[in-house]
């Protein structure tokens, strides 16, 4: 009975090694495309957003485009050399399947309009390389070697961060104003050890080997991602990590834990918005107390959003084109209007609808939210808790994308988005088998996960 359920298949797959030479490789090309080694903040509460976004040019610009044109070198070739092997094939998953290409299309459509061409299509390019990388990626891992490769990635990314700081002598977390930063904002390192946090704890369930070493990263993700003192990933974090919870859980608990869930929620944003206990609100603020319409602030971000307005009324339906609406010229402008440092408008949504207009932001919206819906769909036929992990990814993008703009300025948390919204879009449920977690639940498909 037990070779009926439980197919050799599946066993010899899992008892392979995982390929961590390829895991490293396709981390360092990424490394370098996403980030530049030598950008590190000197001092505490040096945490100036302009520094994450690179360098316009020089030597990081040069490194960049050499690691992104290597990426898809290797993207291609790796989804070349796929062909006839047991890698699933690429099949549109209907309406799910559309939507990301609809996307993409209206992006490079926007080159007919926008207002900066060449960076219109520097910008494109770089995100068209990363699409491409994503669907290698979904296409030639199984979802089992995702969540490890993701592991991998942010696990080896906090290390190198905790590196920099001990090595340029700012690791200091108990001194006032210290956040956690590396080599980029503390913001973006907080989203990045919050989703080493939840992929470690996913491992650390499913995993039949080192699970210590999963949950001990993942308890260390969280402390970092606490010291990062970035409210939008803690809060993003704790949801994604609900909601695989709430995924993968009975019936039963399910009832339980969805009205926990919901009054939790509620609160949180009562509180925020209303600061009616001090000592919530501190709780809350992580010990931050920032500057009455700082960027970093809820009130800033609101002033950011108010100093755009005009900008969006008049190009609401196409936008300035993909990614050309902060030039230099309207960055200076608002700085000095607002004399701050603002690279951006604190949200993945605004930036959307200012860049590509009503029509980018519903079709940007539409795949999340379409992603989202796939998750639950394949976890209801499957019964793999891998997909429950999909769906606490694209939770943690949706919630950090109200207050941050990573998810849309082609850094690590997009790569990781497409790279989920590929796999839902375009690799049939069935080519996944339950997670060890699921196998009291019944039989197994016979394709590797």
């Amino acid at each position: 009975m037990s070779y009926i359920y439980f197919p050799r298949t599946v066993s010899r797959e899992r008892s392979q090694l995982l390929p961590w030479r390829l895991f490293l490789f396709v981390n360092l090309l990424l490394f370098l495309a996403l980030h530049w080694p030598l950008q590190i903040h000197t001092v505490v509460d040096d945490y100036n957003e302009s520094q994450t976004l690179g360098v316009a040019g020089g030597d990081s610009s040069i490194v960049r485009q050499v690691a992104l044109i290597v990426l898809c070198v290797v993207a291609i070739v790796g989804c070349s050399l796929g062909r006839g092997s047991k890698t699933p094939r690429l099949r549109m998953q209907g309406f799910m399947g559309w939507l990301p290409m609809a996307f993409v299309a209206w992006a490079s459509m926007s080159t007919m309009w926008s207002n900066d061409l060449p960076l219109t299509l520097k910008r494109l390019v770089s995100f068209l390389i990363l699409c491409v990388v994503a669907i290698a990626v979904a296409k030639t891992f199984t979802l089992r070697k995702i969540i490890l490769w993701v592991f991998f990635t942010t696990a080896v990314g906090l290390v190198i961060a905790i590196f920099a700081e001990l090595a340029t002598g700012i690791f200091h977390p108990l001194a006032y104003g210290y956040r956690f930063s590396g080599i980029q904002h503390p913001n973006g390192e907080g989203a990045e050890c919050g989703i080493l946090a939840l992929s470690g704890l996913v491992a650390g369930s499913t995993e039949t080997q080192h699970r210590h070493l999963y949950r001990g990263f993942a308890l260390l993700g969280f402390i970092f991602l606490v010291l990062s003192a970035s409210r939008t990933a803690v809060i993003a974090t704790l949801l994604a990590a609900a909601v695989y919870a709430i995924t993968i859980s009975s019936g039963k608990t399910k009832i339980m834990l969805a009205p926990v869930l919901v009054t939790l929620v509620s609160l949180l944003i009562f509180l925020i918005g209303t600061g009616l206990a001090s000592g919530f609100q501190r709780a809350i603020t992580m010990g931050r107390v920032d500057v009455a319409d700082s960027p970093d602030s809820i009130s800033g971000r609101t002033v950011i959003w108010n100093d755009v307005g005009p900008y969006i009324g008049e190009h609401p339906i196409t936008g300035y084109g993909y990614q050309s609406f902060w030039t230099p010229a309207r960055l200076a402008l608002i700085q000095d209007e607002e004399q701050w440092t603002v690279p951006d408008s604190h949200s993945t949504y605004v930036d959307c609808l200012l860049t590509l207009g009503i029509v980018g932001l519903t079709l940007f919206a539409l795949s999340l939210l379409s992603g989202l819906w796939q998750v639950f769909v394949s976890y209801r036929v499957t019964r793999n808790s891998y997909f429950a992990f999909l769906g606490g990814i694209l939770i943690f993008c949706i919630i950090n994308g109200f207050f941050e703009s990573a998810l849309g300025e082609g850094g690590s948390l997009t790569v990781l988005s497409l790279i989920v919204l590929a796999r839902l879009a375009f690799v049939p449920p069935a080519t996944a088998v339950r997670s060890p977690a699921d196998t009291f639940s019944g039989p197994k498909e016979i394709c590797p996960v």
